[in-house]
């Protein structure tokens, strides 16, 4: 079963994206993992070593409809069986 873990808070400088990452590689030893980074500035995928560009976004922008559609035919499946 899938799960989301969402890190998230208004205030910029509190540790968000380190966190993530220190997260995303502890949960990466056992199961599949992606990292998604929202925020416009990318600090995420720049801590990584990842310089973002048009292309970078456009497919990340992608991936995450792909994901949200996925997600939403699955609760409606589970509803469904409820």
């Amino acid at each position: 079963m899938s799960k989301i873990k969402t890190i998230a808070h208004q205030k910029g400088g509190v540790g968000k994206s380190t966190l993530a990452i220190n997260l995303v590689y502890s949960f990466a030893q056992n199961v599949n993992t992606i990292l998604t980074d929202r925020d416009h500035q990318g600090s995420t995928i720049q801590l990584l070593g990842i310089i973002p560009d048009e292309t970078f976004h456009l497919i990340t922008t992608s991936i995450i409809k792909i994901l949200k559609r996925y997600l939403y035919v699955n609760q409606k499946r589970l509803q469904f069986k409820l």
